[in-house]
């Protein structure tokens, strides 16, 4: 029993396998989505040690102080079974596995993105389980799940993982995944909550220049975390770590930004989003898959969580240099 419970557990990490390579919103058109309004979202958290538990009861209080959109209860992954049902949503990190038709070398046969996830069970499969057709072990919540909005993360590109090692991270994936921490995390809620209220159902690589506050940018101070500046390259003689390709010179590639910018470590910047009520604007990257690999830069206000700016290139890169000299173009408008 004790193993088809980890199986079960498990599934909830795991994957979709998707032949289809459209863009999609933050927030999914689907008749499951106005459901979310009135039923209770589970957020799953698990703390099997010191350090998750800290990072994670730092969580539970971003959720306490920012999520309002609906009812929610912070639960366990072995708890999930137990919640179950129509009026039941889930948010926890899911991996998306993309096939690459094009390119079939070991490196880039398949392609992955980590979201937090919000889901619900489809009703037809419910029925399923409620008619006890299916062992514990064959139960398969991924696949047969709605999706109904996301937040977007980045894996740290530094290290070497499997999917399944997700769960020894805490609920944002640390120290797998990048640009997590409370700081960023209650900003995320902030957008999630704001794109729920208004509908706003951005695609996957819609530009989002908001002039106004592109003109605050121009008077402050860009935050860029310092792992950006930094690019990997896989190295085949590790079995967990990747080497460093190239540190980029920020002087090079803020030569012909308008405005001022600092460079800053991920912790700090929590640390400041969560202390202090100063309007930093901050960066972050995450990669998308159609038919290339994108990577999206979006800067952030940390007072309110609106994503101010959007943009996305071709790279394979950690970080795109590019991207910073589109942004200059904007804020020379």
């Amino acid at each position: 029993m004790k193993n088809y419970l980890t199986k079960f557990i498990l599934a909830i990490f795991f994957l979709f396998l998707v032949i289809s390579l459209k863009a999609q919103p933050y927030l999914f058109k689907n008749d499951e989505l106005p459901k979310l309004k009135n039923a209770t979202l589970y957020v799953i958290m698990d703390a099997d040690n010191d350090t998750k538990n800290e990072l994670n009861e730092k969580y539970m209080d971003v959720f306490k102080e920012v999520w309002k959109y609906c009812p929610y209860e912070i639960i366990k992954s072995s708890e999930v079974f137990d919640h179950l049902g129509p009026d039941a949503f889930f948010m926890n990190i899911f991996t998306t596995i993309y096939e690459n038709k094009y390119e079939h070398t070991p490196a880039w046969k398949f392609f992955q993105v980590y979201e937090l996830t919000i889901w619900t069970i489809t009703p037809a499969y419910l029925k399923k389980i409620d008619k006890k057709r299916f062992h514990l072990e064959e139960i398969n919540l991924a696949e047969n799940s709605t999706s109904v909005a996301r937040i977007k993360l980045k894996a740290d590109d530094s290290r070497k993982f499997y999917p399944m090692e997700l769960s020894k991270g805490d609920f944002m994936g640390y120290p797998y995944l990048l640009y997590t921490g409370p700081g960023m995390l209650k900003n995320y809620l902030q957008f999630l909550q704001k794109s729920l209220q208004q509908k706003l159902f951005y695609q996957e690589r819609e530009k989002i220049y908001n002039y106004n506050e592109i003109d605050k940018l121009k008077k402050s101070t860009l935050y860029m975390p310092e792992l950006l500046m930094i690019d990997y390259k896989k190295d085949s003689e590790s079995k967990d770590k990747n080497k460093i390709n190239t540190i980029y010179d920020p002087k090079e590639i803020f030569k012909d930004y308008p405005g001022k910018y600092e460079l800053i470590s991920t912790t700090d910047l929590n640390n400041r989003i969560m202390e202090s009520d100063e309007t930093l604007y901050y960066a972050s990257i995450y990669l998308t898959w159609d038919f290339a690999t994108y990577l999206t830069m979006t800067i952030t206000n940390s007072n309110t969580g609106e994503i101010i700016f959007k943009e996305s290139v071709i790279s394979s890169k950690s970080f795109p240099p590019k991207i910073i000299k589109i942004l200059s173009k904007a804020m020379n408008k």
